[in-house]
């Protein structure tokens, strides 16, 4: 089994029983310690650092007072030799047997042998630790035996030593065990504070007395979108159309409502949407070019469009939230848009191109409200470009350059002469 599903298995044991969260809580704190406490030294710092240590755990094991004073050295890799001062053969030899298990051999009369526990948790890192497994009573942890004992069938905790008179525990990944308990500690911490927090926005939204004045006709439409924007409940509509329609202009008088958040589906990711959607629970959210937006974020706003969630997991990290968000969109076709998306949207409404006459009404509408421009110069502006675009942007662009008819009139002929379009 890969650890990841260990851990997982472990998550899932102990989310309806909290003692035995406790009680493995205790179990690492208690090995990590005795762990720390029977360290000696890393492998890499003979000779060196740690001689001393070494000479030290050596002249406890075995006596004899020429260790205190011996001299350590590693002819190779994987041996470690003490001998005498004077002597060149070495008194003792300690071999790193393999990545378990390190032995020292007294070349005495006596043939002894002392064991140390070795750890390669680095391939550059051997670590040597004193003799005997880190083990524990069920008293040292205040787990009843019972607790114990289903942890042991679940894999988790396993029977290092055993006698008439005591048992002695240990766990079994160690690790896995500490990941899990991070793991459920912030998920707890997650649903604390979601559980603080209030629920879905229900206040009105403060849509401003002029929105949408500057979009000549459809006035049905503005009627159905301000009733939707004073309910409780979220209205979710698409605007469809060509370019030079109405379509984005009802998304940029949208933007003005305080708590709406413009995005551009040709450039949205689903970490982006996902991660906005948890930080600013936007009441509205205008999607402009919805049919470019990647699969993974239409399912994003399938979710938010069907019942207000938001939901991230991302490998051990699961979280969810429910936000009352209108989700407003454009775009030029329906072709590539889901049809589970599509069927979320409570009004789809088609937009053709403004007449020359309409587009007139509509550039002048803007220049004089949104821009500041006197009405005569606003009515020549929009009476020049009418008859060569319907791109309302590019109407306010020239305005925001231009004092005169005498600069409008420069300025279209410059963007004649590097445009390719011939005017009458």
């Amino acid at each position: 089994m890969l650890e990841s599903e260990y851990i997982e298995d472990i998550i899932e044991l102990l989310k309806d029983n909290s003692g035995y969260a406790e009680i493995l809580q205790r179990a690492v704190e208690l090995e990590s310690r005795l762990k720390e406490e029977s360290f000696l030294f890393n492998w890499e710092d003979l000779p060196g650092i740690s001689d001393e240590r070494l000479l030290d755990l050596l002249y406890q094991q075995f006596g004899g007072n020429w260790i205190k004073e011996a001299i350590v050295t590693k002819p190779n890799t994987y041996t470690i030799c003490v001998r005498r001062e004077h002597y060149k053969m070495p008194s003792i030899t300690i071999i790193q047997a393999d990545s378990t298990i390190a032995t020292i051999n007294d070349d005495s009369n006596i043939n002894r042998t002392y064991k140390f526990n070795v750890e390669n948790p680095h391939t550059d890192k051997i670590q040597l630790y004193r003799s005997g497994l880190i083990t524990w009573e069920w008293h040292d942890v205040q787990g009843h035996p019972q607790s114990i004992n289903k942890m042991i069938v679940a894999g988790i905790i396993k029977v290092a030593y055993k006698t008439n008179k005591r048992t002695e525990y240990a766990l079994v990944n160690r690790d896995a065990v500490k990941a899990a308990l991070k793991q459920i500690e912030y998920d707890q911490t997650i649903f604390e504070f979601e559980d603080s927090q209030p629920g879905p926005d229900q206040t009105e939204l403060e849509v401003p007395d002029d929105a949408f004045d500057i979009i000549v006709g459809y006035d049905d439409i503005k009627s159905i979108i301000r009733k939707g924007l004073g309910k409780d409940k979220p209205v979710n509509v698409l605007f469809i159309g060509p370019p030079g329609t109405a379509k984005s202009m009802f998304l940029e008088e949208l933007n003005r409502i305080p708590g709406s958040s413009y995005h551009l589906g040709s450039s949205s990711t689903k970490a982006g949407l996902t991660d906005f959607l948890f930080d600013m629970e936007p009441r509205t959210v205008l999607i402009d070019e919805l049919e470019k937006m990647d699969s993974k974020d239409y399912a994003v706003l399938l979710s938010l469009m069907e019942g207000g969630k938001v939901v991230e997991t991302k490998k051990n990290r699961r979280r969810e939230i429910t936000v009352n968000t209108a989700v407003f969109a454009s775009c030029n076709s329906v072709k590539k848009i889901p049809a589970e998306n599509l069927s979320r949207f409570h009004f789809k409404f088609n937009f053709t191109p403004y007449t020359e006459s309409e587009f007139e009404d509509v550039v002048q509408r803007i220049l004089v409200t949104r821009e500041g421009v006197e009405n005569e110069l606003a009515r020549y502006i929009a009476e020049s470009m009418s008859k060569i675009t319907k791109d309302v942007r590019e109407a306010v662009g020239i305005s925001r350059i231009c004092d005169t008819p005498e600069d409008v009139d420069s300025i279209l002929k410059t963007r004649d002469k590097y445009s390719g379009v011939i005017r009458c």
